[in-house]
């Protein structure tokens, strides 16, 4: 099934230069740094100079959310515009199973400087944290309640972006509950990565009837990475952190680009400047342990939604294989509606319709 809208805007008008601000670009050398059995993907290109001068339209609500007076928030802006235009515009994220866990994660973003922008992005995530933990404070100390020493000491740590006394301070703690904390700083050519790395006793976790749920989600142990290079910023979650970010930020192909069933899905829409791609056969298999009365499908076809700019309008589209569909109805069974009116019989599926006439909107490839 093939379902497509196109958005048409004003000559000259805010929008236009919006919709049109993929123009001539798209991410496919991204998308390849994403993990060949990823069953999530979203991938994107666009003009970074427009992300910034949206910022004050899209986080007008953050200085109340947080709290903050008219200089934190002008700071904070200032801060995060400069990381916009630090961007160069492409960036792409996966979910994918990784070993033991079904569920590994992974982003990474094109930059100008990465390791200003790195240093930006900390500088931000501290100010936003910090405020947190002062309005809890703040909350606390309005209620009559002691904070204690502790919110005091997790605030400057997160204010400096520091982790190490933090894991110092509740490290030993977390490790009496089963979950073992430890910080690492490495290089690899031009990449440098933070990672944290946890180790899970799940004995001491007293995870219950859930402990086959968590351990099918996160493993035995997990990492959080955090790479970066001149180029490219990159964080990945998951047993396989610290390979798939530090492999995604030295540019080094993963496979999701030429794997069979994204390619042929993502061929569909080849000057797509923004693309989504899933694979609910493959998501499936993944979370198999934590969903066993799941109904299971192949993993050769995938849904894919992507927008392409065309002459005069953005063109949005969304790609249903219809056999894939019939598949899941089989397979779930009496949990499905009866077949609908017009459904082609025996499960068979109709023709593909066809494609819009362009009507001198025609998709501006790269």
């Amino acid at each position: 099934l093939h379902f497509e809208m196109r958005v048409t805007a004003r000559d000259g008008s805010k929008l236009q230069k919006q919709l049109f601000s993929g123009k001539g670009r798209t991410p496919r050398e991204f998308a390849n740094l994403l993990p060949a059995n990823s069953y999530f993907a979203f991938a994107s290109a666009s003009d970074p100079m427009l992300g910034a001068e949206t910022l004050d339209d899209s986080l007008s609500t953050l200085k109340d959310a947080l709290k903050l007076d008219q200089a934190a928030y002008d700071a904070l802006l200032a801060d995060l515009k400069q990381v916009a235009k630090l961007q160069d515009g492409n960036s792409a994220m996966a979910l994918y199973p990784d070993g033991q866990a079904a569920l590994g994660a992974m982003a990474v973003a094109g930059a100008t400087d990465g390791e200003a922008a790195l240093k930006l992005t900390k500088r931000v995530l501290g100010t936003i944290f910090a405020k947190l933990i002062e309005n809890e404070m703040a909350g606390n100390k309005d209620a009559g309640k002691d904070g204690g020493p502790d919110l005091a000491a997790v605030k400057q740590a997160v204010t400096e972006m520091k982790l190490q006394p933090m894991v110092d301070k509740f490290g030993p703690l977390a490790a009496e509950k089963g979950v073992t904390i430890t910080l690492n700083t490495s290089k690899d050519g031009d990449a440098t990565c933070d990672t944290i790395d946890f180790k899970f006793d799940y004995a001491k976790l007293e995870a219950g009837s859930d402990e086959p749920m968590v351990k099918a989600v996160l493993g035995d142990k997990s990492a959080l990475a955090l790479c970066t290079t001149k180029t490219k910023l990159s964080i990945g979650a998951g047993p396989s952190a610290l390979e798939n970010a530090k492999r995604a930020v030295l540019g080094k192909a993963a496979g999701l680009g030429d794997a069979p069933v994204y390619k042929a899905a993502s061929a569909k829409q080849p000057n797509a400047s923004w693309q989504m791609y899933l694979n609910p056969g493959a998501a499936m298999t993944a979370f198999a342990a934590l969903m066993p009365n799941m109904p299971k499908i192949s993993g050769d076809k995938a849904v894919v939604a992507g927008c392409q700019t065309r002459k005069v309008s953005l063109g949005c589209q969304l790609e249903l294989p219809v056999d894939m569909l019939v598949e899941v109805k089989n397979a779930a069974g009496p949990m499905m509606a009866p077949d609908a009116p017009g459904e082609a019989p025996n499960g068979d599926a109709p023709a593909a319709p066809n494609a819009p006439v362009g009507g001198g909107d025609e998709v501006l490839g790269k």
